[in-house]
């Protein structure tokens, strides 16, 4: 990934912060939170890098 892939990244990261903050479905919260966590993980190995992953 590339620092354009990482900034997407952090864009879908809070555009979802904003939905599931304006949401009133539960399940919609739960979903939108389970998917930003797994999203902020990828970002966290991405800065990471190849050697520091195993």
């Amino acid at each position: 990934m590339d620092e354009d892939d990482l900034r997407m990244l952090r864009e879908r990261i809070r555009h979802y912060r904003k939905v599931a903050d304006q949401s009133t479905d539960p399940m919609t919260q739960i979903l939108l939170a389970d998917m930003i966590a797994m999203f902020e993980e990828i970002e966290q190995l991405e800065r990471l890098g190849p050697l520091q992953r195993h």
